[in-house]
């Protein structure tokens, strides 16, 4: 979720060695659409571009759903708070 350039082209890189088929999507809105629409296994969340959103689609998506399972978050970046 909002991975951009470098960082983009390397976890898809990686990723697709490892034979995972990667989405990407611009912003926390559009992950949580897709999170609901797809099985998910994995979210990278980029938090230098989301900021403060970041952590709301993290609580978002970790939230136990009785129609998927809950995919594991990774986040990536800096955040101000602590």
């Amino acid at each position: 979720v909002a991975c951009e350039g470098a960082e983009l082209h390397y976890l898809r890189g990686r990723l697709s060695l490892r034979g995972v088929d990667c989405v990407g999507v611009d912003d926390a809105a559009a992950a949580v659409e897709y999170c609901a629409d797809h099985p998910v296994d994995l979210v990278v969340v980029d938090a230098d571009h989301l900021g403060d959103a970041a952590f709301r689609l993290m609580h978002q998506l970790r939230r136990p759903h009785a129609c998927r399972p809950v995919p594991r978050v990774a986040l990536m970046g800096r955040l101000s708070r602590a």
